[in-house]
């Protein structure tokens, strides 16, 4: 039984991650690494801000992306400045991520 938990969970962030790389257009390998363009933290921004909704704990999170904990807060403070005042090319891309998720980014 656990291990079906664990297979759906491996297979939610796969699909999330699919769906942020399908919309920004950044890899998967960029959006798991350290990189801080702004294109890739706004890529890892919009993931971290899926698997929050989808009930993930910021310690899994960080694991699962291989960043720290402090780190998984800031973004979630990013993801709503942006949300806030990024325009309406990134309300779009949260609209667009959140309809194939089945997930409301902003609410």
């Amino acid at each position: 039984m656990l291990y079906l938990y664990i297979m759906c969970k491996e297979r939610r962030l796969n699909d999330i991650l699919d769906a942020v790389v399908y919309e920004t257009s950044v890899e998967r390998e960029e959006i798991m690494s350290c990189h801080r363009q702004a294109e890739v933290v706004e890529a890892r921004c919009l993931a971290v801000k899926c698997l929050i909704v989808e009930g993930w704990c910021a310690a899994e999170i960080a694991r699962k992306l291989h960043i720290k904990r402090q780190s998984v807060a800031r973004m979630i403070e990013i993801f709503d400045n942006k949300r806030q005042f990024g325009g309406k090319y990134f309300l779009v891309m949260c609209h667009d991520i959140g309809k194939k998720l089945a997930l409301n980014l902003l609410k």
